[in-house]
């Protein structure tokens, strides 16, 4: 039993690993586009490729109701919950 219990502590000690999160406060300016923004997000470590934040916006017809504003994210947001903050 004790061998068990050893093995879960051990994987208890690699799940407590430092996980590094990336934040980012993007001001989006009027005259902005959902390329500007999904790069903007790509280097700020948000996103992997801003390309696919462009696609998503396009597909859901939203590339026309970017607002202005500033926004506050944290890497490991989906991408349905940053297109919802920015898009509300």
């Amino acid at each position: 039993m004790k061998k068990t219990e050893d093995n879960s502590a051990q994987e208890q000690e690699k799940s407590n690993e430092e996980k590094v999160v990336y934040r980012a406060i993007l001001s989006v300016s009027t005259g902005m586009t959902s390329i500007d923004v999904g790069n903007a997000l790509e280097k700020a470590k948000i996103i992997d490729d801003g390309m696919d934040f462009y696609k998503e916006v396009e597909k859901r017809g939203l590339e026309n109701e970017l607002r202005p504003g500033t926004f506050e994210f944290e890497s490991g947001m989906s991408m349905e919950k940053i297109i919802s903050i920015i898009f509300e």
